[in-house]
């Protein structure tokens, strides 16, 4: 997969949740002017007509000169994007979906209850397409000398607001409140920054599992039009040591998550690694045709195996084991959600044998107790032979972790690969059914993670329930 042609339809897909925003908040809201909103429109076409023609070129052979022309052109389209995105200020838009509060208390709350903290934490749209986090309350204070009361705001660019997929950037960012609230200095030194992202990113690694990795390359993919990939600051590691240290945990943790289709003859047989080459393949374009080269030297002194195992070992203390994916991440789960998906069946429980299966067995279950009750047979033999019929026909939650990342598995595969196979010719038909699949896979994604966070606190209030019956059976 060229990792230009993968940009180009990254690029188109940002363009249509722009416009989405724009008609959604337009007709919710009415509060911007018919002509604010045809002008936003006029630019989205602009830019969609800018990335088409550069599509175009990519299906024929390219010469060095014009591999580097292309990509360029596609570099000052992802620019243009990001100051049409800052212009989403003049577009009075809702806030956040009720699905984004869901999916912070699921992954939040069993780790602040573990740190005896409170995970209450606002998300705020941003006009800025980043991903952010800082006290609100420290920047909002008239006095820097009062006691501040602890706002944590995590901030996501406004077109994301609806898309689960980029809301794996909230647990790194969520995971900074956490390294605000203690006693430690964030930013000391660079070492000290460095050390707090790499934190950050196992912790997200370690809940989301394979998900993060995708999101954050995704993400890393869209702002090299403005810096090079394999550069480091002050405030963050180059990306390079960021995604070769969660590669390098996933196969750790023996973590793997197939990648059932595309294209399989490339040696990727996983998310992580497909989207690890894709970086790759980026870096490699900006040493050819940017100008761009990576130097360890560039980098401070640092012990790269220790660094990451610093990280990991400190996320571990942090996250709850029933939240890691090591404990709950079955790779044989994803062929089963991504069909469901192309169904377009939520995901937010699971049941580990098919659904012809399940029936079968509850006919025959069922047709057990009808024979035992025509017997009057005892009652506590029907109430076990219900117990038995109950455990197995009921679905399990599934883990954000698991959601996400078969969201991503199915948006690569049955999504994005077709575009990218034919992004030479897309033609307005392809793009309005490529616009229909992602609101779609949206949609059910944002209704799994409620019906997981559902099924979770069920699950929690029965095991109470019978906890409470085995104590009173006993006191009995």
């Amino acid at each position: 997969m060229d990792v230009l042609r993968y940009a180009c339809v990254q690029l188109l897909e940002r363009l249509v949740r722009a416009e989405r925003y724009v008609t959604v908040s337009h007709l919710d809201i009415g509060t911007s002017s018919d002509r604010i909103v045809a002008a936003f429109r006029g630019r989205i076409d602009a830019l969609r007509a800018g990335v088409l023609e550069a599509a175009a070129t990519l299906g024929s052979p390219l010469s060095r000169e014009e591999w580097g022309s292309v990509g360029r052109t596609i570099g000052r389209l992802f620019n243009n994007f990001d100051e049409l995105h800052l212009r989403l200020a003049y577009i009075h838009g809702r806030w956040t979906t009720p699905e984004i509060e869901v999916f912070v208390r699921s992954v939040f709350e069993d780790i602040a209850q573990t740190l005896k903290v409170t995970a209450a934490v606002s998300v705020v749209p941003s006009d800025k397409y980043v991903f952010e986090e800082f006290d609100l309350d420290l920047f909002l204070r008239p006095d820097p000398e009062s006691t501040p009361r602890g706002t944590p705001t995590l901030f996501l660019p406004k077109i994301e607001v609806d898309n689960p997929l980029h809301w794996c950037s909230l647990v790194h960012e969520f995971a900074h409140t956490l390294v605000r609230r203690s006693a430690h200095s964030e930013h000391s030194t660079v070492m000290d920054s460095w050390r707090v992202e790499a934190f950050c990113d196992q912790v997200a690694l370690q809940i989301l599992g394979p998900s993060y990795v995708a999101s954050f390359v995704d993400y890393m993919l869209a702002t090299a039009a403005s810096e090079f990939l394999e550069e480091s600051s002050e405030t963050h590691p180059d990306p390079r040591l960021r995604v070769t240290s969660m590669v390098q945990t996933l196969e750790t943790d023996e973590v793997r998550s197939l990648l059932s289709c595309v294209e399989p003859n490339q040696g990727m047989p996983n998310l992580d690694r497909f989207f690890y080459q894709l970086f790759e393949d980026r870096c490699e374009f900006e040493r050819q045709h940017l100008g761009s080269g990576f130097k360890t030297d560039d980098r401070p002194d640092i012990d790269v195996r220790e660094f990451r195992r610093t990280a990991v070992d400190r996320a571990k203390e942090l996250v709850p084991e029933s939240l890691r994916i090591a404990t709950y991440f079955e790779p044989s789960k994803f062929k089963f959600l991504q069909e469901r998906l192309e169904r377009g069946i939520p995901i937010g429980t699971y049941h580990e044998n098919p659904l012809s299966q399940v029936k079968a067995r509850g006919l025959e279950e069922l047709g057990a107790i009808r024979d035992v009750m025509n017997e009057n047979g005892d009652p506590n033999t029907v109430a076990e032979r219900l117990d038995t019929l109950r455990a197995f026909v009921t679905e399990h939650p599934t883990t954000a972790g698991e959601i996400l990342t078969a969201g991503w598995l199915y948006k690569i595969d049955s999504i994005y690969a077709p575009m990218i196979e034919g992004i030479a010719t897309l033609s307005e038909q392809r793009i309005e059914e490529f616009r229909e699949k992602i609101f779609r896979l949206d949609d059910i994604l944002r209704s799994s993670i409620e019906t997981s966070y559902l099924g979770k606190l069920f699950v929690d209030v029965l095991g109470k329930v019978k906890m409470h019956d085995e104590r009173s059976t006993a006191a009995h």
